[in-house]
């Protein structure tokens, strides 16, 4: 299944770091829609140095700040959605 994703021999599947990279993005969130380009960039540099490179999607949060809003969430309700990322690693 993993060739099919990109590993390109046997070698580098049995040998190389396999190095998760979560972004949070949705193209309605104004406040994080850039960051599905910055993990491509991140995982264009982990592969030049001959890692295997997975990026995926996690949890994200919008609470209306960008929109111009005070916020509705505080840090203790924000806690929930920051945990799924090292879950995945």
């Amino acid at each position: 299944m993993l060739y099919g994703a990109g590993v390109p021999n046997e070698d580098m599947m049995k040998n190389a770091p396999h190095v998760g990279i979560a972004t949070v993005w949705w193209e309605g969130n104004p406040c994080n829609t850039h960051l599905l380009d910055l993990g491509k960039i991140v995982k264009k540099a982990v592969q030049k140095q001959n890692m295997l490179a997975w990026q995926y999607n996690t949890i994200g949060v919008s609470d209306g700040i960008t929109m111009g809003g005070e916020g509705k969430l505080g840090p203790r309700e924000r806690t929930p959605f920051g945990d799924p990322a090292p879950l995945g690693v």
